[in-house]
């Protein structure tokens, strides 16, 4: 029978991995160090039952799942299930941020559109605002989705969206406001488009912690000095 400290490893080990994470991702969720959750769930070292807590609410499971030997399909199952419940909460907080955005550049935009008329004025000027709210959208739902859904392809869109709003917007709104023709900044998303994928697809190495050997048996027939 394996010892308690392997069969807690290779629990937290099919949980991080069924969620789809790396443990440098699963360490600044649950605050706990790359090393110390390598040494956890390579059996070297069994946490403590605070530490234990702290996972099993991360994993929507049991202090006594993680101590049980579980198969990697019996966790899979788990992680899906605790994933479909939590999904609906997560779409909405999603939704609601994006919503919150767009809503909050409609308003300014009206209410410049309103001054303008009190002041009798006709300055379009305020129109950009609605691009850089795009922006600003996508950067939210970008951070959201990395923090809720541990998808890096939707990251990666998420991200890559922003930036080329982002860049465009300086683009539209100098073209809008003093019809300069800037459009050739767009080639600037180029490059932050190759960092951005290379940065979200590296992987630091991991540090594991050493495994502590067990005291050689001394050899009964060596003689005694």
């Amino acid at each position: 029978m394996e010892n308690l400290a392997s069969v807690v490893g290779k629990n937290l080990t099919a949980l991080r991995k069924a969620k789809g994470m790396t443990q440098i991702q699963l360490a600044t969720e649950i605050h706990y160090s790359d090393k110390s959750i390598s040494k956890w769930e390579n059996g070297y070292a069994l946490p403590s039952v605070d530490i234990l807590a702290d996972f099993a609410a991360y994993y929507g499971v049991t202090v006594d799942y993680l101590i049980t030997e579980q198969s990697e399909q019996a966790i899979t199952e788990t992680v899906e299930k605790e994933e479909q419940r939590s999904s609906p909460n997560k779409i909405i907080v999603c939704a609601m941020a994006a919503t919150l955005i767009i809503f909050a550049a409609i308003l300014i935009l009206i209410s410049s559109f309103l001054n303008n008329l009190q002041g009798g004025a006709h300055n379009t000027h305020y129109w950009p605002v609605l691009t850089w709210a795009l922006s600003i959208t996508f950067f939210v739902e970008g951070i959201l989705c990395w923090r809720f859904f541990h998808r890096r392809w939707i990251v990666i869109v998420m991200f890559s969206l922003f930036g080329w709003f982002l860049i465009g917007s300086f683009a539209f709104h100098f073209w809008w406001t003093d019809g300069r023709d800037v459009w050739y900044v767009l080639s600037a998303a180029i490059p932050y488009q190759v960092i951005l994928v290379l940065a979200l697809n590296w992987k630091r190495p991991i540090h594991k912690a050493k495994a502590v050997e067990p005291p050689k048996e001394e050899n009964n027939e060596e003689k005694a000095s």
